[in-house]
């Protein structure tokens, strides 16, 4: 880099090294005065140096890169960026991690604890030696109060690099700008306002299958051009396990199952009282680089692995049949029974196709017209729904061939 200077466009401004290695914003008048202390440009043509800078060494971004130390990146055939900060990870050293085992022993149990190791490890060696790996989204659900948030906040973002950031605006869709998702290694969503509607979900699992597995996202910040690059993420999701707080979480389709670790987290009894937290938060802290030590060591069981992920995916049962019950087609049959078997008499079978239920559920004449619209949206996902139920071999709901169309009969509850 010639000058020891960069152009930055989108804020109109330079950056250029300080006595301590750390790149500084200046303006133009600072730019020339360095210019002219420079042994290439002292008594030679100024002007020919700043045109130089601004066409030949301008940025894209300046700023943090998640994952990224400091230094200038070439992130398209013609766009650079400039990492004015590097992520600050734990040192491991050797020696007693007992508070953090402890914790994590007793919210997850041994068999779970494996699984969050596991993908400590293979996040951690990730960013550390900068080869990209998908990773999937870790979820902790439990009852309020249990640490989840704490183990995110205390345990999780340290290992990763010491920096995070909140995407769940973006995931839902809410904002099309992500630029300060770029700043954090660990993507963290915990108590937030969530969307439970299904097209929200439905978003916030299409987000989640990109963010977990393509390296490759588009940085888009407000007023500006956006441009592809490869941040080092991972992302974790914290939730109570009511039904109204699980329904932030997608729903657990085909596409989206391997590509989230849902983990059940109980009520840890060494929690400390609210006189002592800040005490127990300072030996926990203390012994981050003994637990780094730990995971360096620690090696993944051969039956847990994955080629493509590090780790394979884990779903405790109890909650998988907790999203089950919050399923779409779930309330597809929530739907079908409100509305289909108010007529008097009662038929003892529907029939027919999933275009035909659909075009009854949002008819003139019925009571859910609204939510059939919101739930179902048309006929190709109502015949998905109803597929869906077969497999899961609900008994009033039965599929067949006839003349080359799939009909179903469902009876009433």
């Amino acid at each position: 880099m010639e000058y020891g200077l960069l152009y930055d466009a989108g804020s109109q401004c330079y950056w250029q090294v300080d006595a301590f290695d750390r790149w500084i914003k200046v303006n133009e008048a600072q730019a020339r005065r360095s210019l002219l202390c420079n042994s290439k440009v002292a008594g030679g043509d100024l002007i020919t140096a700043l045109n130089h800078i601004v066409t030949y060494q301008n940025v894209a971004l300046a700023g943090t890169l998640a994952g990224y130390p400091v230094g200038v990146y070439r992130v398209g055939p013609h766009t650079l960026i400039l990492v004015t900060t590097s992520p600050e990870f734990i040192d491991p050293v050797p020696g007693d991690c007992q508070t953090i085992m402890t914790l994590l022993r007793q919210q997850l149990g041994e068999e779970q604890l494996l699984y969050m190791l596991g993908w400590l490890k293979v996040g951690i060696n990730s960013v550390k030696t900068h080869q990209h790996m998908p990773g999937q989204a870790l979820v902790l659900c439990g009852v309020a109060g249990s640490a989840k948030t704490f183990v995110q906040d205390h345990l999780i973002t340290p290992l990763l690099g010491g920096r995070d950031a909140k995407p769940y605006q973006y995931m839902t869709g809410a904002t099309p700008f992500n630029a300060d998702l770029f700043a954090g290694e660990h993507l963290v969503i915990s108590d937030e306002n969530a969307h439970t509607d299904l097209a929200s979900r439905r978003d916030f699992g299409t987000r989640i299958k990109d963010i977990c597995v393509n390296h490759r996202q588009k940085l888009h910040a407000k007023y500006k051009t956006g441009f592809m690059a490869s941040p080092f993420w991972r992302l974790s999701v914290s939730c109570n396990d009511e039904p109204e707080n699980m329904m932030i979480l997608p729903p657990m389709d085909p596409s989206i199952a391997d590509k989230i670790m849902l983990l059940k987290v109980d009520m840890p009894t060494c929690l400390p009282d609210d006189e002592h937290r800040e005490e127990y938060s300072d030996e926990f802290r203390s012994e981050l680089p003994a637990f780094a030590a730990y995971l360096e060591e620690f090696v993944i069981p051969e039956e847990l692995r994955s080629s493509r992920y590090g780790v394979t995916h884990f779903h405790h049962p109890d909650l998988v049949d907790a999203l089950d019950g919050l399923a779409p087609e779930m309330e597809l049959l929530d739907l079908i029974d409100m509305d289909l078997w108010r007529i008097q008499p009662i038929r003892e079978v529907w029939e027919g196709t999933a275009a035909e239920l659909y075009s009854a559920l949002i008819g003139e004449s019925s009571q859910v017209r609204t939510q059939a619209k919101a739930t179902v949206r048309n006929g190709i996902l109502c015949g998905r729904y109803l597929t869906r139920l077969t497999k899961k071999k609900e008994p009033r709901v039965r599929q067949y061939i006839r003349e080359g169309r799939t009909q179903y009969l469902i009876t009433p509850p």
